[in-house]
């Protein structure tokens, strides 16, 4: 999923849906899925551990992002 991908989801849902905020964007990338739920409004669910594995370079510097936010008290907003 891509951050500039808003405007085909809501294209798909179309009328069904009267807001951004009905919808539940899961994915496993804190700095494409989770910032482009909350950029289009919309609630996000980050899976931050697979069925494989990921170390590389981009999934160590979320998971610090992710840890620096949580020690210093940040927390989701209840949806």
């Amino acid at each position: 999923m891509k951050p500039a991908c808003e405007a085909e989801i809501m294209g798909y849902f179309g009328d069904r849906i009267s807001s951004p905020a009905q919808i539940a964007v899961i994915g496993d990338r804190l700095f494409t899925d989770v910032v482009m739920a909350n950029s289009m409004g919309a609630r996000a669910v980050w899976i931050r551990r697979g069925v494989i594995p990921d170390r590389g370079f981009v999934t160590r510097v979320e998971y610090a992002v992710s840890r620096f936010l949580v020690n210093r008290g940040y927390e989701a907003p209840e949806p």
